[in-house]
C-alpha cells in the first residue's frame, strides 16, 4: 500500500509539473539568449524582436489548444487542492490556477474566464482559511493576487501580447468579504504565531538565565564546602600533634 500510494503521488506531481510545463511562458528566456548572441554577431534588434512576438505568438496558440482541457483540469487541480496530502502538489497547484485563466484570454472565452474565476477564487479562499502551512499560505495568497489582477479585464498574462482585452468581471460584494474575511484570518494567525514565538523566546531566555545562575550559585557553595572541609582536615593533625607534644 505504502508503494503503490508513493508511486500515486509521483505520477500526481509529474502530471503538475508537466501542465506546468505546457502552459508557461519560456519565450522570454529564449528571447533575451538570442538577444544576447545576436548582439554578438552583431545582427539587428528588430530580427530578435520579430523572432519574440513570433513566439508568443506560437504560445498563444498553444495555450488556445489547450482550452478543450480547462474544465477538465479545473476539477483535477481542484481535487488535488483538497485531498492531496503533499504539500508540493498542493503548491504546484496553486501556481497553476492563474495560468488556466490565461489560456481562456489566449482562446478569448470570455464567459469561461469569469466562470473559471468564479471556481477559482472558491478553491482558493476556503484554502487559506484552513491551511497552516506558512509557505504553501503565500503561495495561496500570490495566486489570490493573480486571479484578482485577472478581473480588471487586460489580458497581460503570457502568450497574449496584442490580444484584444477581455471584459472586466468585477469581484461581487460577496467575493469581496470573502477575500477580506480570508487577509483578516491570515493576518490575525500570523499575529498569533508571532506572539507565541515571542513569548517562547523570553521563556528559554529566562530558563537560560535561571540555568546560569543556578550553576554559578552551586559551584560558589561547593568551592565553600571544599574550603571548610579542607580547613577541618587542615586542624585535626595540628590536635594530633598537640596532644603529641603534651604526652611528649
Amino acid at each position: 500500500w505504502v508503494t503503490v500510494r508513493t508511486a500515486l503521488i509521483e505520477e500526481q506531481s509529474q502530471a503538475l509539473q508537466m501542465l506546468s510545463l505546457l502552459l508557461t511562458d519560456t519565450s522570454a528566456s529564449s528571447a533575451s539568449s538570442s538577444a544576447s548572441s545576436s548582439s554578438s554577431a552583431s545582427s539587428s534588434s528588430s530580427a530578435a524582436e520579430q523572432q519574440h512576438q513570433q513566439q508568443q505568438q506560437q504560445f498563444a496558440t498553444r495555450l488556445a489548444a489547450f482550452y478543450p482541457y480547462v474544465q477538465q483540469t479545473a476539477q483535477f487541480l481542484q481535487q488535488a487542492l483538497l485531498k492531496s496530502p503533499h504539500e508540493d502538489i498542493r503548491a504546484e497547484t496553486l501556481s497553476l490556477l492563474p495560468k488556466l485563466l490565461h489560456v481562456t484570454d489566449a482562446a478569448h472565452q470570455w464567459a469561461a474566464k469569469q466562470e473559471l474565476l468564479v471556481f477559482a477564487l472558491g478553491m482558493v479562499l476556503p484554502y487559506l482559511e484552513k491551511e497552516t502551512n506558512v509557505e504553501l499560505i503565500m503561495t495561496g495568497l500570490v495566486t489570490l493576487r493573480a486571479l484578482i489582477l485577472q478581473t480588471a479585464g487586460t489580458s497581460s498574462g503570457p502568450g497574449t501580447a496584442g490580444a484584444s482585452a477581455s471584459p472586466s468581471t468585477p469581484l461581487t460584494t460577496a467575493q469581496m468579504e470573502a477575500i477580506v474575511t480570508a487577509i483578516k484570518m491570515i493576518m490575525r494567525d500570523s499575529l498569533q504565531r508571532r506572539a507565541m514565538m515571542r513569548a517562547e523566546l523570553q521563556m528559554n531566555a529566562r530558563e537560560d538565565h535561571h540555568e546560569t545562575g543556578r550553576h554559578t550559585g552551586g559551584g560558589g557553595r561547593g568551592g565553600g564546602g571544599r574550603g571548610g572541609g579542607g580547613g577541618v582536615f587542615r586542624t585535626a593533625p595540628a590536635d594530633s600533634d598537640e596532644e603529641d607534644d603534651g604526652t611528649g
